[in-house]
């Protein structure tokens, strides 16, 4: 079923009264931060702030300062030449005992795009506050035709599903029409098991295990550039901020335990047709004017 939900009125809270506050001042550290997590309660650095920067580092912003030395700088293998980079990094939610930490990164492969590329780093055994580059395990490689529908968010879920959203890897107007094509990834919200094998295991509970044509590590598809998305700790709903080509910026809701959803893209942008919807594939409906 294709649906498209973009943010209504009806489901957001009542109003409330916001204040900010500013904990730190400007850094050159924090040029082009991609992602700012903060490590479960327990563990080293639970009351500190980490950023990744797009150049590759990982930064620690203790208080009003940032540590001297990066938490991780991969900066060797990272592409930085366009809109790519590193997207973002997670700690595992048994990180306190594991140490283990997951960055999403966009690499060179020697043509006008990139792979995205899922990898693995652990904590130092002498330093809680560095990862030790030595444990680097890539875990996935995702080809890509573009430079920028990359995603740009790792998350867990309540069963401890690792859960990444990734574009459709195409230049603009997704030509290729990979994100209303299930055999592959691009275009898609995944979840894997990144505890249950190597590179990681597909939990039975995905919505296309077994099913012909169609990537078991698929959760849901039809999205452009999921860029940043969250998981809701209370029902385990998710909000999905889905970049638009030209007339919509879309945010995405998903009921909780809701699976194997198609969120429209190339057939639509947003609530719209889209100029390249005739060339995609089959599987979706083809009156897009009344989703």
């Amino acid at each position: 079923m294709l649906v498209a939900l973009p943010f209504l009125a009806a489901l957001a809270p009542a109003p409330q009264s916001l204040s900010l506050e500013r904990i730190s001042g400007p850094h050159p550290e924090l040029v082009q931060a991609t992602d700012l997590r903060v490590p479960p309660a327990g563990s080293p650095g639970d009351r500190d702030l980490f950023f990744s920067t797009r150049d590759g580092r990982i930064v620690v912003l203790q208080g009003s300062t940032v540590r001297s030395t990066p938490f991780a700088d991969i900066g060797v293998v990272v592409e930085t030449s366009g809109d790519v980079g590193l997207r973002a990094f997670q700690f595992h939610p048994d990180y306190a005992a594991n140490g283990q930490v997951y960055v999403w990164y966009d690499a060179n492969n020697g043509t006008a795009g990139v792979d995205g590329v899922l990898a693995r780093l652990e904590r130092s055994s002498t330093d809680p506050f560095q990862l030790d580059l030595s444990t680097y395990i890539e875990l996935m490689r995702v080809p890509q035709a573009g430079r920028s529908h990359g995603g740009g968010t790792l998350e867990f879920d309540a069963s401890g599903m690792l859960v990444m959203g990734i574009g459709d890897g195409q230049p603009g107007g997704d030509p290729g029409c990979t994100a209303q094509d299930p055999s592959n990834v691009l275009g898609a919200m995944l979840r894997i098991d990144v505890d249950g094998g190597f590179p990681y295991a597909i939990p039975p509970d995905n919505p296309f295990v077994g099913v012909p044509g169609h990537a078991p590590e698929i959760l849901h598809f039809g999205l452009r550039h999921p860029w940043k998305w969250d998981i809701d700790e209370v029902d385990g709903s998710m909000w999905i901020a889905d970049v638009g080509q030209v007339v919509a910026e879309e945010v995405d809701y998903v009921p909780p335990g809701a699976m194997g959803l198609n969120f429209g893209w190339s057939v639509l942008e947003g609530t719209d047709c889209f100029a390249h919807s005739s060339g995609c594939p089959g599987g979706v409906e083809t009156d897009c004017a009344s989703p």
